[in-house]
């Protein structure tokens, strides 16, 4: 399952590791949304997950 999030300056760079180990596919950390930009973000989580249906 894919489970995607933004940290939004909550979740520190050792949590979100932390996540990643665990096995969040991505967290986003703040800097990705000023650097990346909201659409960006969007489209990653829906490439990511955008599977066919039976």
């Amino acid at each position: 399952m894919e489970i995607s999030g933004s940290g939004s300056g909550v979740i520190v760079p050792a949590e979100i590791k932390e996540l990643h180990d665990y096995g969040i596919a991505k967290i986003f950390p703040p800097d990705d949304g000023h650097e990346l930009g909201l659409q960006v973000m969007i489209n990653h989580m829906i490439r990511e997950t955008d599977y066919p249906t039976p």
